[in-house]
């Protein structure tokens, strides 16, 4: 992580944000669908 992006998240408060990781092919498919938040829901159900 760089430091521009370590800077923006400590601005932030743990609750506003979430990290998740995301292969290419997921990616792929969720600028396609745009829908970050089912995209969120399949991550916790499939790998927290």
């Amino acid at each position: 992580m760089n430091w521009q992006m370590r800077n923006s998240f400590t601005q932030l408060k743990k609750n506003e944000y979430d990290l998740a990781t995301i292969s290419t092919s997921n990616y792929s498919e969720l600028l396609r669908s745009r829908d970050i938040l089912g995209y969120l829901k399949f991550y916790k159900k499939n790998y927290k």
